[in-house]
This record gives structure tokens, C-alpha cells and sequence, in this order.
């Protein structure tokens, strides 16, 4: 092993955390081996002190070899880095800001009015850095700063002081919405998967029912080859939309296509048709190829027929760009080959640039619009279905999820390959909820090519997702400030936190939320870096509490009046049980179900456990004046029991001061089936089980109307 001082050097100017404070209160130093494993997977080359120190000094080297860093992001203190020749810097040098609106700001400066904030010498040459004041008053956005008409340019980006809160949130009123997987809707008349069509429907019952907010799951675009690639945190783009959500009936000329209507009428497509949404679980590959069949030939007849909406299109794809070009070719790519990963296919289409693949798109350009006309019917529906909320007069409308990371093999990794580190995956370290830690299978972008790129990839992915929305959750928030990486070729499966430019991504996040008027939740469960949460509130970026995992030491729940304001509370999450699921012990069964090596007294002691938590469960409602002291303890209870209990634990979570709740449709509807089984791939029916009713029937079930009348009440208290 190389001069531990020097790997510890460059992991130092890489970004890699040196220890991890662990739940248990433990501070735990990173080893040597696991810095080098990481380092290598970064590019760096470990193998010697010589070839550490080369690393050091190109490292050390980096920022000193342009006049201005790759970007600029200021918030009130608007100032910019200038390295510069001594020899320089008693020139007066001249300065222009060309605005996003088209404006221009101009001025002029001698560097040496400034202090020296540093000074390195590089090739012989004696460099110095200085902070060059910039007027006040820049409009916020994304602005191009050029130094001496055009030696030297950088995007300057200026943000407000912290993320938009809306008028009724600073007025301290408290709101409520519906959580739903979008997918799981429900109804008479979709194609067996929840559609755009249905979620506009569920704005008219979340009307009705008294909400303000419909909480999705991620939106992004999965994978029209692998339709059984179902987990939406696991997406191939987590920019593009999940084209399976369409509303088949709903898009232009579908009515009277006759080829269409005629695939309709067959019998064989009207039973598959029939099968898939009667179906209790989604049925993915069968409603993808439906789906699709359909799509191609609206796609055809609007090729024909060249309707007045071509305009739109045309100005849809223009607006998407290269980005949105290059995954329509990935999708026709992912098609063309049948392989999952990208990574398996020929060399030659292993990057969107290469002749190879121009080749393909020029080949395959039908192909590639249809995915661009698929995106646009996307963008079009749920477009839509926001409006709906608007018109409805739903204050905050969509609650948008965007995920921590998307799939190896997906359109997100092949249109910008270097973006990513494909040797390491990220998860957490070990937690009281897992004590092996966890390796999430996703390859983590790398902090200094993001920064390198002006955050373009980030700004994109943000504005993609609070487009629509007037919430965005972001999940696993830490991530902005740090990930943990674990080496793929690390044996002992040893990681380190690697740190990312956090103050730049929490600008870029609190520029696009009041350009969107979108507030932001961030999701801060698990292991939480020191003073995040009281970074997150100066952001006015909520915290996310879940009732389950609220509780003090002893494992007693924590009353409602100790959550905090600038919060979204909600009983449980996607990889939860729900309220009745938990009370039975659903989430126990089904694990011990699947454990080849659980035996009778694993389960015994885990229900014995589960018991307790029961007894922990009715304190803390019989503490609120929402159950009777002597509420049976039973895991199984009768029917009005149940639905006791559901309304007294979403009174009790609709009771914090936090300023949003959320309620799950599967708990309003008393399911105990877990959507997401966390550690689980084909074991479990992940992401497939559909909500037990019809969403326009759900604003007139009784014991749906009864919880949220109570939600309601407690909310407006």
C-alpha cells in the first residue's frame, strides 16, 4: 500500500469523506484499501507514491489552470474567482454579463484592488486568485460571464437566498393531500395500469375529499423493452416520462382510427385487453405490448394525416433538444439490440456519438420520432391532469418525487456515460434498519465532471420534475451534500461518504422552485449528516417525518406537537406497511415467508416484538383522545375496529403542526398489502398491486369520506 499520507491527500481533494459517524455514536475511520478502491474507480491511478502525488498535483493543479471556474453560482454575496498571471494584475480588465433575457451588463476592474485570496505558482509562472466584486442586483438565472472580450468565459448562475414557499404556507396554515402510485389506479375504462386520464380523475376525488395535494412516486421513464422493470426509483431517464402512464383513448384521432378501432374489436387483443385490467396486479409486459400496438398506429395515422397539433410537436422536439433526441435514440438502441444493458452491446454503441449510431438514427429515424411522439403524448397528458388540479382550485396540485439515481443499463447513463462512475454503486451505511448497510445498484455521478459541465445535467433533471408540480420531494436528500459509495471490486464491501458541491446544487434547487413556484421536501430518513436538518430548514426545503420512525430512544412514538412546522408528516412510505399492514405484522409474514433459513421461533419473536409495538401504537393514540384506553390488542380486528384505528392514526399524524400531510390511498382504503418490499426483486410482487377501487368511485366510499373528513378536521384546527 502507497504513503497513506499522500492516499489520504487526494482523497481529501477528491471529496471523500475520512470517517463516518455511525447511528450508534460511533466515529468509524475509513480504511486505506477502501480510499484506493474508490480513487481507482474514479481514474486515478494508485499503484505508487509516484503516481499519488501526479494525482495530488493535477488535483491541486485543476482550478489554476483556467482564469474562471467552469461555473459560477451566487446567491446575495455576488462575487467570481479570477486566477491570473501576476504580472497581470495591475491591468485594468474589462467584464460582460450577457443576461438570460437578452440583456447585457457590462463594467470594467483592475485585479489588484482586490486582496489575494491565494497564490500558487504553475509552470514557472506565479499565479494569484482574486474575488472580483459583481454589481448588485443581477436578475436571478443563468447568465454568461466573459472577462476581456473573450479570454475567458463562465456560466454565472444566480439564486435566491432559499427554495419558494407558497403564501399559505407563510400564512401557517396546514394542509393535506392523497398519496398514490400512480400505476395502481384503478378504473373502468384504462388499459390495466394506472393512466394520466385516471390521475386527472383522482384531482376531481381529492377535490371532493377535502385534499390539496395528490403525492405521486417518480414519473421517469422506465423501459419500453423491459416492461417488468417496474420500480420507478430505479429509472432508465430521470428526465423523460414513463410513457406507459398514456391514456391510450384519450390521444388525438383515436376515436376515429380505424386501424386502431379495429385492433379494438379483435378478439384476441380485446381479451388480453379485458385480462390485463381485471387483472389484481399489473400486468406490465401485457399492457406494454397493448399499449405500444396502439400507439404505433396513432402514431402512423398522425403521420398521414399531418393534423393541426404537428406544430406543437414540432416545437415540442425542438425545445427537447439533443437530450431529448438522444433518448429517443436510446430507446430505439434498446429495442433494436433486445439486450438489458447498454454496456452489452457492440462497442461502437456504447456513447451517442460515434458514426455507428449516426448511422442507426439516420436508419432509424421513424423509429426515434415515434419515441419523440410517445414523449410528447406524455408531456400533453399529464400536462393536463396538473391543469385539472389548478382548475379545481387544489392549492399546491402534483407532489412530484424525483429519485436518487436511475438504472445502470438506462437512457440516463448511455446519452451521458461520463457523467457517471460505472465502477462504484451507491446506498447507505449500516443503520439500526439495516445492519449490513445497503447497496442501492446504481453508479453515482461524478461531483467534479457535474460541476465541470455548468450542473447542466442537474438544472435539466430539475426543471423536468417541477414541471407539473406544485411540491417536488426529492428523494434521499443527503445526496445533494453526500453519497456513499461502495467499489464494485471491493470484497469486504467497504464505502466512504463522497461529498458533492452542495451549496451550488441547494442554489440551483431554490432557483428553479420559485421559477416553478414549486416548494421542496426533502427526504432525510436514515443516517442524516450533522446540522443537515437545520440547512434544509434555512433553505425553507421541508423535512420528511413518517410516523413509524418517530419515536424516542425507548421506542415510545412522539407526540404530534414535537414535529417540526417545515415538514411534510405522513404515517408510512412506499417501502412501509401500511397502517393496517403494520398493526397485523403483514410486512413479518411476508419476510419469514421468503427467508429459506427463518424458523418458527424467528417469526414468534418478531410477532412477540410486533405485539409490543401494538401496545406502543395505542398509548400513543390513547395519549391523544383518539382511542379508548382499552382498545383490543388483537393483531387481527373486525371491521369497525379497523377502520378505528386507520382514522385515529392519520388524525394523529394530521395533528402535527407540520404544514403537509400526507394520507396513502391503500390506507384510506384499509389494504395491508405492501406496495415495495425493500431487498426484494422477483420474490415479491413489487410496484404491481392495484388499489382495491375504482378512482371515481373513491370521493363517494364511506369509509373513505369518513378518514378524510377527520384528516380534514384536525388540518383546519
Amino acid at each position: 500500500m502507497p504513503n497513506p499520507d499522500f492516499l489520504n491527500r487526494l482523497a481529501d481533494l477528491v471529496g471523500i469523506v475520512p470517517a463516518i459517524w455511525m447511528q450508534t455514536g460511533e466515529l468509524r475511520p475509513i480504511a486505506d484499501r477502501t480510499k484506493a478502491n474508490l480513487l481507482r474507480a474514479m481514474g486515478f491511478d494508485v499503484s505508487s507514491d509516484a503516481a499519488l502525488g501526479d494525482g495530488i498535483r493535477r488535483m491541486e493543479e485543476r482550478p489554476w489552470r483556467s482564469r474562471l471556474d467552469p461555473v459560477c453560482v451566487v446567491r446575495s454575496d455576488a462575487h467570481f474567482a479570477l486566477r491570473i498571471p501576476d504580472r497581470l494584475s495591475g491591468h485594468e480588465m474589462n467584464w460582460r454579463i450577457n443576461l438570460e433575457n437578452g440583456d447585457t451588463v457590462a463594467g470594467n476592474f483592475t485585479p489588484g484592488d482586490f486582496d489575494i485570496a491565494e497564490s500558487r505558482e504553475i509552470d514557472g509562472e506565479t499565479l494569484n486568485h482574486y474575488a472580483v466584486t459583481l454589481p448588485d442586483g443581477l436578475p436571478w438565472g443563468y447568465h454568461r460571464l466573459t472577462i476581456d472580450d473573450g479570454g475567458a468565459e463562465t456560466m454565472l448562475i444566480v439564486a435566491p437566498q432559499s427554495s419558494y414557499l407558497p403564501k399559505w404556507m407563510r400564512d401557517g396554515q396546514r394542509k393535506w393531500g392523497v398519496a398514490c402510485f400512480l400505476p395502481s389506479l384503478r378504473s373502468d375504462r384504462n388499459w390495466g395500469i394506472g393512466d394520466f386520464s385516471d390521475l386527472a380523475d383522482l384531482a376531481d376525488a381529492a377535490k371532493l375529499l377535502g385534499a390539496a395535494a395528490i403525492g405521486l412516486n417518480p414519473q421517469h421513464a422506465l423501459f419500453e423493452h423491459m416492461p417488468e422493470e417496474a420500480s420507478p426509483y430505479c429509472p432508465s431517464s430521470r428526465t423523460f416520462l414513463n410513457v406507459l402512464n398514456i391514456d391510450i383513448s384519450a390521444v388525438e384521432g383515436f376515436g376515429d382510427c380505424t386501424e386502431v378501432q379495429a385492433l379494438l374489436a379483435s378478439e384476441g387483443f380485446r381479451e388480453d385487453l379485458e385480462g390485463a385490467r381485471g387483472a389484481e396486479l399489473i400486468d406490465y409486459t401485457t399492457v406494454s405490448r397493448l399499449k405500444m400496438r396502439a400507439l404505433r398506429l396513432l402514431f402512423k395515422r398522425f403521420k398521414a394525416r399531418q393534423p393541426a397539433s404537428r406544430t406543437a410537436f414540432e416545437d415540442f422536439r425542438r425545445a427537447g433538444g439533443d437530450s431529448l433526441r438522444r433518448f429517443a435514440i436510446f430507446e430505439a438502441l434498446h429495442t433494436h439490440f433486445s439486450v438489458r444493458k447498454w454496456t452489452d452491446w457492440p462497442t461502437q454503441f456504447h456513447a451517442p456519438d460515434t458514426p455507428e449510431v449516426a448511422a442507426f438514427a439516420e436508419s432509424h429515424a421513424h423509429e426515434i420520432e415515434f419515441r419523440i411522439f410517445a414523449q410528447w403524448l406524455a408531456e400533453q397528458q399529464f400536462s393536463t391532469a396538473a391543469q385539472r388540479c389548478r382548475n379545481l382550485g387544489l392549492e399546491i396540485g402534483l407532489n412530484r418525487d424525483l429519485a436518487v439515481g436511475c438504472h445502470l443499463g438506462g437512457a440516463d447513463s448511455w446519452t451521458d456515460p461520463e457523467l457517471y462512475v460505472s465502477a462504484i454503486r451507491f446506498g447507505a451505511p449500516p443503520d439500526q434498519f439495516n445492519a449490513a448497510g445497503q447497496n442501492w445498484g446504481m453508479a453515482p455521478v461524478n461531483p467534479h465532471h457535474l460541476r465541470d459541465r455548468a450542473y447542466a445535467p442537474f438544472i435539466e433533471m430539475v426543471q423536468s420534475n417541477m414541471r407539473h408540480a406544485g411540491a417536488l420531494r426529492i428523494d434521499h436528500v443527503m445526496a445533494l451534500e453526500q453519497l456513499f459509495w461502495l467499489p464494485v471490486d471491493d470484497p469486504d464491501g467497504g464505502g466512504a461518504y463522497v461529498a458533492y458541491p452542495f451549496d451550488d446544487l441547494l442554489a440551483i434547487v431554490a432557483l428553479e422552485s420559485h421559477r416553478n413556484k414549486c416548494f421542496v421536501i426533502g427526504e432525510d430518513l436514515g443516517t442524516v449528516p450533522s446540522n443537515f436538518r437545520e440547512r434544509m430548514a434555512d433553505e425553507h426545503i421541508l423535512s420528511y417525518r413518517v410516523s413509524q420512525f418517530e419515536r424516542h430512544s425507548e421506542g415510545l412514538y412522539m407526540r404530534p406537537s414535537v414535529y417540526p412546522e417545515m415538514a411534510l408528516a405522513t404515517a408510512n412510505t412506499h417501502d412501509l406497511p401500511t397502517v393496517r399492514g403494520h398493526w397485523q405484522g403483514t410486512d413479518i409474514f411476508l419476510r419469514h415467508d421468503l427467508n429459506a433459513e427463518a424458523t418458527p421461533e424467528d417469526l414468534a419473536a418478531q410477532m412477540e416484538d410486533r405485539s409490543h409495538d401494538r401496545e406502543l401504537v395505542r398509548a400513543a393514540l390513547v395519549d391523544q383522545g383518539l382511542i379508548a384506553e382499552d382498545f383490543a390488542l388483537d393483531a387481527a380486528l373486525d371491521d369497525d375496529a379497523l377502520q378505528t384505528l386507520i382514522t385515529a392514526v392519520e388524525r394523529f399524524v394530521a395533528r402535527t403542526p407540520s404544514c403537509l400531510m400526507l394520507a396513502g390511498l391503500t390506507d384510506l382504503l384499509a389494504d395491508e398489502k405492501m406496495l415495495n418490499l425493500p431487498g426484494t426483486i422477483e420474490e415479491y410482487p413489487n410496484w404491481r398491486h392495484k388499489i382495491g377501487l375504482p378512482v371515481q368511485d373513491m370521493a363517494g366510499d364511506p369509509t373513505v369520506r369518513a378518514v378524510a373528513a377527520a384528516i380534514t378536521a384536525e388540518r383546519r384546527i
